[in-house]
């Protein structure tokens, strides 16, 4: 499943009218290219998504024009904690 990811410095200036909070990508973005050509969304469509380091949720596509995406968050909740890896590396010695 895809997940895109997104940051505060995405957030859309001013919200809209309902006080929802809206992001914005421009069309230079690989974010907007993947949503656009990959998953082949469009206006009223929804992805899964998540902000870095925060929220896991939902976003809902309000406008889509061939320069920019906007879209509105949906929090749905906490993301999953990571699993804890322990790395251990060993590097042979020279002859």
């Amino acid at each position: 499943m895809n997940i895109i990811l997104f940051s505060t410095q995405d957030r859309k200036t001013s919200d809209d009218e309902n006080g929802e909070v809206q992001f914005f990508f421009n069309n230079k973005d690989e974010r907007y290219f993947h949503i656009t050509k990959v998953l082949h969304l469009g206006v009223d469509d929804v992805f899964k998504c998540g902000l870095i380091n925060g929220d896991v949720g939902r976003g809902k596509i309000k406008e889509l024009t061939s320069s920019y995406l906007l879209f509105e968050f949906t929090k749905l909740g906490e993301p999953t904690p990571l699993y804890p890896i322990n790395l251990i590396l060993g590097i042979p010695r020279p002859i």
